[in-house]
This record gives structure tokens, C-alpha cells and sequence, in this order.
């Protein structure tokens, strides 16, 4: 399905929320970071909202869906969704003079008869909340194990600039798969790393004339059966 297609689909749901290469495996740690395992804590605890923590570090500050919850599972603390309209979480991004880094692991399912597909990404923070990352790049991942890595996101082509897309291979829904994604500054490119393989490999946005804004990094998310996307393990370095 396309991508606009299931955005989409994600739109009309929105309403039922209440309230609201090898180059980059070399680059050295990031100077600035923020880290969220989402263990459970005594401030944390299992079953309540994401909405408003801050990450274990006090770094930064989470802006989040009502729909999202800190639960402990068997693989530890992880932030799942409490129902399948969409959801979104994103949280400040240190000042970026070089190169910014954007990591997590994320464990999407289908819930039935719906689209689903979840997102990690950076852009801009605007007041509103927004499952697309406005000014930003994202890329999104489906049940399938289908990737699709997006930037300028505008509800259609040729205005949003459609990177590159594919298959996971191996997949499965049982497993988390890590994604990250590095900017870099200066040269405006994009490098995309799935399971640790380059599938993305420093893209110039500069041939589009785009140029994403580095304020805010999270994840967003559409058609998850309850209770059972998962992510964990999220970072942003920057330096």
C-alpha cells in the first residue's frame, strides 16, 4: 500500500485521541545525548503515561499521545500503545553542529482490518501534536517488514521526497529491529542503518533544496493491535 494511503488512514483516526556505509559505523560517540530505555521505576512505574517523564538522564522531556504507557514485559521496560489510533512521542534534540543520530528498536504488529505502521524520526516541535515529522525525515516500518524512508513530508508527491524504500530481510514481528538514522550537517546527507546494514547511504538533500529541521526526535505509530508495539533502547546523539 502507499505511503499516502496510510497516512491517511492514520488521519482519520486522529480524531479519536483525547486532549491532545561502513562511514557511519566509524563516527566517533556523539557529544551531546539523550537515552531512554524506558525501564520501570519508582517515578516510572508500570501502566502510567510517557507523557510529560523525563528520559533517566533528567536530559529531556517527553511530549507524548495519551495512548502510550511505560509497562514491564519480558524483555524489560518498554513503551507500548494502550489502543490502535495513532500515537506519537518526541522529545528534544541537543544542539547539532555536525552530526545528528537518531536510534531505536521498534517491534510493530497489525491490528485487523487497519493499515499499520510505525515511525522513527526528527524535525521540527511544533505546539500541536503531529505523527508526521514536520521539516523533518522519518522513516516508517510495516508488519511486513516493509521500510519506507521519507523526508518534507507533505500528504503527497513529488513535494515529499520519497529516499529510498524496501524489505527487511530476515523480519519477524516476534523481534525488535534497530533502526538508526545519522544527518549530517554540513554536507546535508542522510545515512539509514536497519539490523546494523546500510540501507541508506548518505543521501544529498541538497540536489531537492531540502534542509530538515533538528528540533525534536521521536516515534509515531498507526494501527497497532493493544498493548503490543513495542520500543525501547531510544537514543539521539549529537555533536
Amino acid at each position: 500500500m502507499k505511503s499516502s494511503s496510510l497516512f491517511m488512514s492514520a488521519k482519520a483516526s486522529f480524531g479519536l485521541l483525547s486532549g491532545i556505509g561502513l562511514f557511519v559505523l566509524a563516527l566517533p560517540l556523539a557529544a551531546a545525548e539523550v537515552n531512554d530505555d524506558f525501564s520501570i521505576s519508582d517515578v516510572r512505574p508500570h501502566g502510567t503515561l510517557l507523557n510529560e517523564k523525563s528520559t533517566p538522564g533528567g536530559e529531556s522531556k517527553w511530549m507524548a499521545s495519551p495512548n502510550l504507557l511505560f509497562v514491564k514485559s519480558p524483555e524489560g521496560g518498554v513503551v507500548t500503545n494502550a489502543n490502535a489510533s495513532i500515537f506519537f512521542a518526541r522529545t528534544a534534540v541537543p544542539e547539532v553542529r555536525q552530526t545528528l543520530e537518531v536510534s531505536a528498536e521498534l517491534r510493530p504488529t497489525m491490528a485487523a482490518n487497519k493499515d499499520g505502521w510505525v515511525a522513527l524520526g526528527f524535525g521540527a516541535n511544533p505546539d500541536d501534536f503531529k505523527f508526521t515529522w514536520t521539516d523533518g525525515v522519518f522513516i516508517l516500518l510495516t508488519p511486513a517488514g516493509g521500510y519506507q524512508v521519507m523526508a518534507n513530508y507533505q500528504g503527497a508527491f513529488p513535494e515529499t521526497i520519497d529516499v529510498r524504500k524496501g524489505t527487511v530481510a530476515p523480519f519477524s514481528t516476534e523481534k525488535f529491529t534497530k533502526i538508526k538514522l545519522v544527518y549530517e550537517k554540513g554536507s546535508n546527507r542522510l545515512s539509514v542503518l536497519i539490523n546494523g546494514t546500510v540501507v541508506v547511504d548518505r543521501y544529498d538533500f541538497s540536489n531537492r533544496d531540502f534542509y530538515p529541521v533538528l528540533s525534536a526526535a521521536g516515534f509515531s505509530g498507526f494501527g497497532q493491535k493493544d498493548r503490543t508495539f513495542s520500543i525501547r533502547n531510544f537514543e539521539i546523539g549529537a555533536k
